[in-house]
């Protein structure tokens, strides 16, 4: 060390390349040399294991049936493969059946290792395993292999090697001596102008430019510390000048600053006043391709889909009602400050709305490995007249909040009844996770408006921070509140109350909860999550099952067996594919290896992407594996369909069958319809919906053009949009008004605000449809005008005349 220390900068650095380089040389040879043995100890292992099940195929029956002749016959077919030296077929009690021995070979002893099926010794492979028929073990294969080619690769790759480091060591020797000096000549000349200039005391001295990295960098650094020397006095006295500048800078900055806040505060009015017109502009531009979006899915489901195609449709169509939720968001907010939100009063099933919101969100947890679990108390009643969009849009922003906020783990949605009454009940919703919380002092200012937890630029989770502003107000406007209990890495739970109206006499009544014919048979649910265990058996239990429950794949194993022998076995288990130590896949193949569990139907719950591949690769039909999460209607379909009468489970498929698009919407009378739109995508749509209602169309790209087809034809009805170039809706509405006409208009617009309604009407329409358009509320503003076609006919004139 002292005489490697003594040296010049070049030997360090030529040794140091030398060093360098023999040793990633060696490292990497020796790894690469580790790989190439471990990869053909792999590849012959797996060809002898592959031999051995092809010969244990071929040779069972030999076996069974003592044919030599035919077990020689089989062994003889290793001649083809050069590293097998011997084989022996032996039966089940270990005596020799047949022999297979390479030309040149001499048998080495059999020596049978019960602890594992392959080692190497005396320079072979020795492979054995078991040959199994109908459950039993009938014999043994057993191969040995050599390693000669084994043997002669390492030796090659250790040649290559050597050879490798020595070439590279000349090398870098031979380049370090050349490349060194780029190195070294600028730091030599450095050290002799730095003893020159400490002797000296000359500071005006500098040394020449070096390369451009980091020794030119240091070279660059002596320089400005001369130049900093030198210049010290000099910049001291422009500091402080300086700093009297900055002293009058700061008084003329305070004056304007006053001036500035006076500016800024009239901005501030101006803002205020242009927010309604820029809530309205931006509700017409995103609502107009969202129209695109849910008219096609409607039309889309209208059409002859198979299953999985429906699927697909049906998920685009909720996911447009989700984003359409999450832009009317901020005209919500809007409306709600204004007073002017309104309510729907239509019949809902509280369960599927539930359950809507799980599908909704199902890929994004399944995406995070989330479980996501919805329940509702059998004590609650579903069948409710409210607004259930209202409801979807706060159930929504509070499970989108706690993925949000949940890295592992699960999320509960739990439906719970506070209150009942003849008419209305208090219904209570909880949202709970297991992410990381809340502290306590951010509680109350969650659910202000533009709030979060954590509000800085690094924040790890964005947002507009409005949702929960929204959802405090709804279920305000709902008589019920909002709230919610956390603690920091814990997880959280919102909850909210909402008094919804029971459904009046005479509404459809809901399918049959219990299945005819199924009530007392067994089900054991195999999950190790505790949780999805609880709403599993709670759900299962409601259609008139015995529930049994178990955490894990050895304990339902065990279960299902013990059934079986007590006389009492299970009719299905439903069993969770991912679970630790032995996963759903793995249980559902050794059930289906034993003869006595045979007649227990499996179930298998994945999230994954497609559930039905788990299914196949667990032994089962694609039909036997559910999508987590498990919505109940489907659930309960399926235990019908798969352990009763496959018509009822048909008639309580309501939410998955195709009805709610046109072929069922009611069409009125046929009627001649003039639409006013100038979106091509949005004609389509329109024309789409209208032919399957049964209803004739024309279409005009702008008002003039309305004008114009209402001066030559006559017509039952018109569709005008608003917002169209040359003549909009508005100004087209009013020439034809002011020009006698008399059939009825109904404005179909983008502008969702407060007060667009008005606006239409004001300007002569008769109706009003916000888009994007639903097949149904067309169908039945058609309805509605076509039965009043006749009295158009007699309307009176703007002059009041007949």
């Amino acid at each position: 060390m002292i005489s490697i220390a003594r040296n010049s900068i070049p030997r360090k650095l030529v040794l140091l390349n030398v060093v360098s380089v023999g040793t990633a040389l060696l490292i990497i040879s020796l790894a690469f040399a580790a790989f190439e043995v471990l990869s053909e100890k792999r590849e012959m292992e797996e060809e002898l294991e592959t031999l051995a099940k092809l010969l244990g195929t071929h040779s069972s029956a030999a076996l069974l049936f003592q044919d030599q002749d035919a077990a020689n016959e089989t062994l003889a077919s290793l001649g083809a493969v050069e590293k097998i030296v011997s084989a022996r077929l032996l039966d089940s009690g270990g005596v020799l059946f047949a022999e297979f021995l390479s030309v040149g070979s001499s048998a080495a002893p059999y020596v049978h290792r019960h602890d594992v099926p392959l080692w190497y010794v005396g320079g072979l492979c020795h492979f054995h395993q078991d040959i199994v028929a109908d459950g039993e073990v009938v014999g043994c294969i057993y191969l040995q292999a050599s390693t000669d080619e084994l043997r002669d690769s390492l030796l090659q790759l250790g040649r290559i090697a050597l050879a490798a480091i020595f070439i590279a060591a000349v090398l870098a020797i031979l380049f370090g001596a050349k490349l060194q000096r780029a190195i070294t000549d600028p730091l030599v000349r450095l050290a002799e102008l730095s003893r020159r200039v400490s002797r000296d005391k000359n500071y005006s001295v500098r040394a020449p430019s070096g390369p451009e990295d980091e020794i030119g960098s240091l070279i660059e650094g002596f320089n400005m510390m001369l130049s900093g020397i030198e210049e010290r006095d000099r910049e001291l006295e422009e500091h402080r000048i300086l700093l009297e500048e900055k002293v009058r800078e700061r008084t003329e900055d305070l004056v304007l600053a006053n001036r500035e806040l006076v500016q800024a505060k009239e901005k501030a009015e101006a803002a205020t006043r242009a927010k309604g017109v820029f809530l309205a502009n931006m509700s017409h531009e995103l609502r107009t391709p969202m129209t695109g979006i849910v008219g096609m899915s409607d039309i889309l489901l209208d059409t002859d889909l198979d299953q999985s195609q429906r699927e697909c449709a049906r998920t685009i169509e909720k996911c447009a009602d989700t984003l359409l939720s999450l832009i009317s968001d901020i005209l919500d907010f809007s409306k709600i400050s204004a007073g002017k939100l309104e309510f729907e009063e239509v019949d809902f099933d509280l369960g599927l709305v539930l359950e809507d919101v799980v599908d909704v969100l199902a890929h994004r947890t399944n995406s995070k490995g989330l479980e996501l679990i919805c329940h509702v108390d059998q004590a609650v009643p579903l069948r409710f007249c409210g607004d259930p969009s209202r409801l979807r849009q706060i159930l929504i922003n509070l499970v989108t909040n706690a993925v949000k906020f949940t890295e592992h783990g699960e999320i509960l949605v739990v439906a719970s009844c506070d209150e009942q009454g003849p008419e209305h009940s208090m219904i209570r919703f909880r949202v709970t996770d297991s992410g990381v919380g809340i502290p306590q002092d951010r509680l109350d200012a969650i659910f202000e408006s533009f709030s979060q937890v954590d509000a800085s630029t690094t924040r790890q989770f964005g947002g507009t921070g409005l949702g929960l502003a929204i959802s405090r107000q709804l279920s305000s406007l709902m008589g019920g509140e909002i709230g919610v209990e956390s603690e920091p890495g814990k997880g959280s739970t919102f909850w909210f109350t909402a008094k919804l109206a029971r459904q009046r006499a005479g509404s459809k009544a809901m399918p049959p909860a219990n299945p005819a014919g199924l009530a007392g048979l067994r089900v054991l649910i195999v999950d190790d999550n505790a949780t999805c265990r609880g709403v599993l058996t709670s759900q299962v239990e409601s259609l008139g099952f015995r529930v049994n429950q178990a955490a894990d794949g050895g304990g339902g194993l065990d279960m299902l067996t013990q059934a079986v022998v007590g006389g009492d076995p299970y009719a299905l288990a439903i069993i969770d594919s991912q679970m630790p130590e032995m996963s759903g896949v793995d249980l559902c193949r050794e059930i289906l290896k034993r003869r006595q569990l045979q007649t227990t139907k499996l179930a298998l719950l994945s999230s994954a992407g497609d559930p039905g591949k788990a299914g196949i690769g667990a032994g089962l039909c694609p039909s036997a594996c559910l999508a987590k999460p498990v919505r109940f209607s489907r659930l309960r379909s399926w235990l019908i369909s798969h352990l009763g009468d496959a018509e009822e489970a048909l008639s309580g498929q309501g939410d998955e069958s195709s009805a709610g698009h046109c072929q069922t919407l009611p069409a009125g009378p046929p009627l001649k319809l003039l639409v006013a739109e100038d979106n091509p995508v949005n004609q389509r749509v329109l024309q789409r919906i209208l032919e399957k209602l049964g209803h004739e169309t024309v279409h005009a790209s702008n008002g003039q053009e309305a004008i114009d087809l209402v001066a030559e034809k006559s017509f039952d009805l018109i569709l005008m949009d608003c917002q169209m170039p040359q003549i909009d809706g508005f100004e087209a509405t009013r020439r034809l008004r002011a020009g006698g006409t008399t059939t009825a208009i109904v404005a179909i617009t983008a502008n969702a605000m407060a007060g667009d309604r008005a606006l239409c009407l004001a300007a002569g329409m008769d109706d009003y449809m916000s888009k994007p358009i639903r097949p149904r509320e067309l169908a039945d503003i058609l309805e509605k005008w076509g039965r009043k076609k006749k009295a158009f006919a007699t309307r009176r004139s703007p002059e009041g005349k007949p």
